[in-house]
């Protein structure tokens, strides 16, 4: 093992300012440190840890090649250990007659936190914005001091890309968690961050995120298909439409997907939106229902470009994990655009913008010439002559439901998809 650490050191010392060499370091104190017992993980462990993040640190100044791999696992051994050892001085009987193992974490951690503290002052802040997501989830951490340096980053995010950062922080603001949401509003409230324009923006994103809360959970009648946003929230059109009100970005993914530098000598002063920001100026007042279980709502902005940007309002729906889950495609059309032969072939996966506005509600950027799923297969059945409506079965009990879904519903509903397929791409290299 020595032996290994020792020849991965010179390749580093070989090739300083090399990415690769200490992501592979720290890569391999990783494995060194999964074969450990758990229980010596966080104490003889600890400085593998700490060479762990420093490696990782290291290789983030010299380039973001590996940045989606290097800036979650530094981050989470950082925080991960924080939770450690503040779990272990709750629990004081784990840790008495242990006062080396407690004092050898909490030297450990103080040296990860030092190096965290000395890359927020060294790096560009969009590589650290790359993980904003990681690091709001954590922002109940239990350990006083680990909490107090992440809020310094959050709110150092929030200070230079605040419309992006505040969008993505608005769902824990008004989290139905009253810790997350006072964890929250400590971070607001933080130095870096509050000033009069700051506070301004603030407060005009909270009255927006209420309204289109309320848009979206107002109660609609069974049969509305078409109603107006001024009957259903009266004060959010007139909201947007005053004098005062603050320029917030138009929540669309061309204006919020961090664009990385291809040249590595490019990294300080890179601008990861290159895109023309564009604000919010009204919302039309036409609204529609959609015929689905949840009656999502079909809106429309009207952007400083004079363009409108379709939105649909999600309730009784919990949009964190879309959110997530969009992230990660962002992430994989990245290596596929990376990869000589998918990008050859134009493969890509089609992302939107999602963003929760608390834990059972969000918006959705609307994603223009969308053929829902469900609409193909009731169009087929229908032409078929063998569609049924079986909305007579829902209050019946889980077995019962499975048992007709087994015996007469998929008897009925043969697999049809195949024949858009042929109708729609009657060529099969076209999709």
């Amino acid at each position: 093992m020595d032996v290994n650490i020792t020849n991965y050191k010179q390749a580093v010392e070989a090739c300083h300012q090399w990415e690769k060499s200490s992501v592979c370091l720290a890569q391999y104190y990783d494995r060194v440190l999964g074969v450990m017992a758990e229980e010596d993980r966080n104490t003889i462990g600890g400085e593998i840890q700490v060479n762990m993040v420093n490696s990782y640190g290291k290789s983030l100044r010299y380039g973001c090649s590996y940045i989606y791999q290097s800036m979650p696992r530094m981050l989470s051994i950082w925080l991960d250990f924080g939770t450690s050892l503040s779990e272990m001085e709750k629990d004081r009987d784990k840790t008495r007659g242990k006062p080396d193992e407690m004092t050898g974490m909490k030297t450990s951690l103080d040296k990860m936190t030092r190096i965290i503290d000395q890359l927020i002052e060294d790096l560009p802040p969009y590589m650290f914005l790359t993980a904003f997501s990681q690091l709001v989830s954590r922002i109940c951490h239990p350990h006083p001091d680990v909490f107090k340096h992440l809020k310094t980053i959050i709110a150092y995010m929030l200070l230079v890309y605040p419309q992006q950062s505040l969008w993505m922080l608005m769902p824990v603001y008004k989290s139905s968690s009253m810790f997350r949401a006072k964890r929250c509003e400590d971070v607001l409230n933080d130095p870096i961050f509050r000033n009069t324009k700051n506070m301004k923006l603030l407060n005009d994103f909270t009255r927006l995120t209420e309204k289109l809360i309320e848009l979206t959970e107002k109660p609609i009648g069974a049969d509305v298909r078409n109603i107006t946003v001024s009957t259903l929230v009266s004060s959010l059109p007139r909201l947007l439409k005053s004098p005062d009100f603050s320029d917030i970005m138009m929540p669309c993914q061309q204006f919020t997907v961090i664009q990385l530098p291809t040249d590595e000598n490019r990294i300080i002063g890179h601008d990861p939106f290159p895109a023309k920001q564009v604000f919010i100026k009204e919302i039309c007042d036409e609204l529609t229902v959609l015929p689905s279980l949840q009656k999502p709502r079909r809106i429309s902005f009207i952007g400083s470009d004079g363009n409108q940007y379709m939105m649909m309002c999600k309730a009784k729906d919990d949009l964190r994990k879309d959110f997530r889950f969009m992230e990660f495609n962002n992430v994989v059309n990245r290596y596929l655009r990376k990869d000589p032969e998918s990008r050859q072939r134009g493969l890509y996966i089609r992302t939107y913008h999602v963003v929760p506005l608390n834990e059972e509600c969000g918006i959705v950027e609307w994603v223009p010439k969308l053929v829902a799923y469900r609409n193909i297969l009731i169009r087929l059945y229908k032409e078929a002559g063998i569609y049924t409506n079986n909305k007579q079965h829902l209050s019946d009990s889980h077995s019962a439901k499975r048992e007709k879904f087994e015996r007469f519903l998929l008897p009925k509903h043969p697999p049809v998809f195949d024949e858009w397929f042929r109708f729609t791409f009657p060529e099969p290299y076209a999709w």
